[in-house]
């Protein structure tokens, strides 16, 4: 199974691209050698043993607190995320109450997946202005990630109180129930933010990606083309609506929709994901291939574009491929249930019951009901090509009593 999620990450890519600063390098000092040691006067000279060398000290070590911040945020615009953080670091050592520091700490950190350490600092922040409901979000977001939901919920109804018009905020708390995958609750809260957000499209893209998430394709169209309606060129509606398209089976306007997209803005990352789910959506599994390493020479660190490129290329039958790429996704992000599920088809479609056995005993520990049912439907479908294979056979077995059981707990 692919997946198709747009919001987490084109939000993530806007939040970065309005916090940083042009890209400034700063100058790099020439090393000169130890000046020689000094001798005596009608006396041999003598060998002394070799002196240590002693770095210079870094250069952003004499920088004031502007340029620290400022030089911090180009580095993390460059990918050098180490080195932003670093910086970062410096900025706040070198005025505790920089608020701008510490955001920029939290931001780049997020960006490195220390989703400890991002909360850290987006606390200080918080705490040094406990009047701004966006450092509620940045603190809520980053909870998130680290699955403590309700704590995140708890900020961002504080946060809302503050701001009841702010739709972000909103999309926040309908967030926190999709992560969970609380589908119902999630629906309830994009639904209530339409009410506060019906100018705003991204109110209905938030909506729109759970209808795809939900594989409510029809729905998901109708609300990417509501949020261009208001905006024909909102990047998140664009690339949904590709999906969605997709899910359609309109294949020629899926590729359209994902090509428009990169004629706009041709090194977005997200743009050769979406051009690669709509070849796959057509079953032209090694075109689909090709966006996505495309689409990772533009972020090596998207686990979605590993994942999926794991699912064309089982599609296009390189089994010991997929499941490389499908390791490299769960290295970035453990939590991909998805992935888990085709890495089980995977070593099932290869009569493997074993280590098939082991990747769905693992999936099942996170997955929601869609999610195995969209499972349920793969080892199917590789059941009409291959009906004699033992480990399908068992594969389907197990995760049909996983579903009767999901469903009678519920």
């Amino acid at each position: 199974m692919r997946k198709s999620v747009f919001l987490i990450a084109l939000l993530c890519y806007a939040g970065t691209a309005s916090l940083a600063q042009q890209p400034t390098k700063p100058a790099t000092p020439s090393k000169q050698p130890p000046p020689a040691p000094a001798k005596e006067s009608k006396k041999p000279k003598e060998t002394k043993p070799e002196e240590k060398k002693v770095d210079p000290p870094k250069p952003e070590a004499n920088l004031t607190l502007e340029q620290l911040i400022q030089t911090a945020f180009a580095l993390l615009q460059q990918g050098q995320t180490k080195q932003s953080i670093d910086t970062f670091r410096l900025a706040t050592q070198k005025d505790a109450k920089s608020i701008q520091a510490f955001v920029g700490l939290g931001g780049a950190c997020m960006q490195a997946k220390q989703y400890t350490e991002a909360i850290d600092a987006y606390r200080v922040a918080l705490d040094l202005n406990p009047s701004a409901p966006e450092f509620y979000y940045n603190v809520a977001m980053a909870l998130v990630e680290v699955d403590k939901f309700q704590e995140a919920r708890n900020l961002l109804g504080r946060a809302v109180g503050l701001k009841e018009t702010d739709v972000r905020l909103r999309l926040g708390v309908a967030e926190t129930y999709r992560r969970e995958k609380d589908l119902l609750r999630a629906r309830e809260a994009y639904e209530r933010t339409l009410g506060f957000g019906v100018g705003n499209p991204a109110a209905y893209n938030g909506l729109g990606n759970l209808n795809l998430q939900e594989n409510r394709y029809q729905e998901a169209l109708d609300c990417f083309e509501a949020a261009l309606r208001i905006n024909q060129d909102e990047l998140e509606a664009q690339l949904g609506r590709s999906a969605a398209l997709s899910g359609l089976e309109r294949h020629a306007e899926a590729i359209e929709s994902a090509q428009s997209v990169l004629q706009r803005i041709p090194n977005l990352s997200f743009g050769y994901s979406a051009l690669g789910g709509a070849y796959e959506a057509k079953k032209e599994h090694l075109l689909a291939v090709a966006q996505y390493e495309k689409a990772l020479e533009r972020d090596k660190n998207d686990a979605y574009s590993y994942g999926n490129m794991g699912w064309s290329l089982y599609g296009a039958e390189q089994y010991e491929k997929a499941l490389e790429m499908s390791r490299k996704a769960l290295g970035f992000d453990g939590k991909l249930v998805y992935v888990r599920l085709n890495m089980g088809l995977i070593y099932a479609t290869q009569d493997k019951w074993q280590e098939a056995q082991k990747e769905y005993k693992e999936a099942m520990k996170l997955t929601s009901l869609i999610e195995l049912r969209a499972g349920i439907k793969d080892v199917r479908d590789a059941l009409k090509k291959s009906p004699d294979v033992g480990a399908l056979k068992r594969a389907l077995g197990f995760l049909v009593t996983e579903e009767r059981r999901m469903t009678s707990v519920g």
